[in-house]
């Protein structure tokens, strides 16, 4: 049986507390995780290790990750943003869960079209802090189905670099606004990328981002989010470990949207699914 490890690196401990009232005592002591089942009857087992938000407790938590042996290492928080610089001195595969992230994002968002019965050939999208390597992701699949689409954000260089790269798609009107609060009377839906990204739609406002596992099944901490939900940066590492693809996933500087089929596939297979249900699966 495989086994992962997730580390959370949580940007605020203070905010971290409010879950889980011990997290000082946890650092660096690994949480065994309940056994996964695959819908298809595949089992992995995992860790979970609590890290402060520093780059030297973080490269701790990664060293046991390593002397537990473990097949995957996913990285959660704070960790996502250092993890392309540090996987070069790691010596087990990694992943930040973008790929599995920015697809549940999009799913979404086809969901809330179908709902609505909205044509995505006239909806205009504004994307907010599109800069991560989950949204520009998500950007350039989403790019394929509305003709407009407004950026907005603070980094106006990486703004103009992710317009670039939308261009160069295909036929579509990018525009960058400086202007947020205006958004909303611009754009038919509204995408908030962050820690815990959000789908707007008229006066719907859906949290995205969030995977079911299958069989009803709980991890063994609480996340804070309803039993059997998980973020999907979590659900990607065990994704991974399941499939047997252990190797460095969701690292790249611009991840390949055949990507995004091909986790979008795996967690079918394993009967993991996108969470909102403000926007069921029709």
């Amino acid at each position: 049986m495989r086994n992962f490890a997730f580390i959370i690196n949580p940007q605020s401990i203070k905010k971290t507390g409010s879950f889980w009232p011990l997290f000082k005592f946890l650092l660096q002591i690994p949480l065994k995780a309940r056994i996964v089942r695959s819908l298809n009857g595949k089992e992995i087992g995992g860790y979970f290790i609590f890290s402060a938000p520093s780059p030297a407790q973080l490269m701790n938590s990664i060293r046991l990750a390593e002397r537990l042996s473990v097949d995957i290492l996913g990285l959660n928080g704070y960790a996502s943003y250092l993890d392309r610089d540090l996987s070069k001195n790691i010596k087990i595969p990694v992943t930040c869960g973008s790929t599995l992230t920015a697809w549940s994002i999009f799913e979404v968002f086809y969901r809330i079209i179908r709902i609505r019965n909205l044509n995505p050939r006239n909806i205009t999208l504004a994307l907010l802090e599109p800069t991560g390597h989950t949204a520009s992701l998500c950007a350039r699949k989403l790019s394929g189905y509305c003709p407009r689409i407004i950026l907005s954000g603070l980094e106006s260089d990486k703004l103009e670099a992710l317009k670039e790269n939308i261009l160069r798609l295909g036929p579509v009107e990018v525009t960058i606004a400086e202007d947020t609060q205006s958004l909303a009377q611009k754009a038919e839906i509204v995408i908030h990328f962050g820690a815990s990204p959000e789908i707007t739609c008229g006066n719907t406002r859906i949290r995205a981002g969030l995977i079911k596992l299958p069989l009803a099944q709980k991890i063994g901490i609480n996340t804070g989010l309803p039993a059997g939900v998980i973020p999907a940066s979590l659900a990607e590492t065990m994704l991974l470990a399941l499939e047997g693809k252990c190797v460095n996933y969701s690292c790249e500087e611009i991840i390949n949207l055949e990507k995004l089929e091909e986790i979008a596939d795996i967690a079918a297979k394993h009967g993991f699914e996108t969470w909102a249900p403000e926007a069921p699966v029709r």
